[in-house]
């Protein structure tokens, strides 16, 4: 496998743990706004 794909790769699963992370702090966050009102 070249460098190039494995490079693809790992940006490719960042982005999604990335994307992730960001929908469960999103989800977290909505809920704990829940709970105090």
């Amino acid at each position: 496998m070249s460098s190039s794909t494995i490079r693809m790769k790992w940006t490719v699963w960042r982005i999604t743990r990335g994307a992730v992370g960001v929908v469960r702090l999103a989800r977290r966050s909505a809920m704990t706004a829940e709970n105090v009102a």
